[in-house]
């Protein structure tokens, strides 16, 4: 990494702990929480439909797995890479933050700084994955790498009222736009 205005020594003292915040975050929230909402074989929900509010609409919930569905049946083929871009994205949208960067002990201007490299890390990531791009058959060979689906198949919301994270994956149109955005045109 090169840059007259500091960029780089600001990266190399920082790496570490933006790392740890973005690790963090991906690890323990992206993949260790939530709530898989589902209906049940005899037709009752885990949740209340009633009261279960979509913070992306402000509407009920309109939603959810069936009996029998799993993740990966409604994402085939690429429901692990698409899980992994999902943790991923979490980390980035809660970074921003700053009730979240002070949990890792992260406040004012080191707070700024420790965002500010996570991004630019997230940038050299993106480079650096570009080597585990197969034009031939236009995928990856890594499932952390493809973050392209989720601005067509995927939303983000916070509704910080009632302290819910919320992610909507829809199946429908996700693979196209999955796919769509995850080729690297040369």
């Amino acid at each position: 990494m090169r840059s007259d205005n500091g960029d780089e020594a600001l990266f190399k003292a920082l790496i570490q702990e933006s790392f740890g915040v973005q690790v963090g975050i991906h690890e323990l929230l992206g993949h260790g929480s939530g709530k898989m909402l589902y209906q049940n074989k005899d037709g009752s929900f885990n949740f209340d439909r009633e009261t279960t509010i979509d913070p992306l609409t402000n509407a009920p919930v309109a939603s959810f797995y069936k009996a029998g569905e799993t993740w990966d049946s409604k994402f085939p083929g690429f429901g692990s890479s698409y899980e992994e871009c999902r943790a991923e994205l979490i980390g980035i949208y809660l970074c921003v933050h700053s009730n979240v960067l002070s949990i890792f002990g992260h406040e004012g201007d080191k707070a700024q700084d420790i965002l500010y490299v996570n991004w630019l890390n997230m940038a050299r990531a993106g480079l650096l994955a570009l080597e585990f791009y197969r034009p031939a058959t236009g995928s990856w060979g890594q499932v952390s790498i493809c973050l392209g689906g989720m601005e067509h198949g995927g939303k983000v919301g916070l509704n910080r009222k009632r302290r819910i994270f919320f992610i909507s994956l829809l199946a429908r149109g996700c693979r196209e736009g999955y796919t769509k955005n995850g080729i690297v045109t040369l």
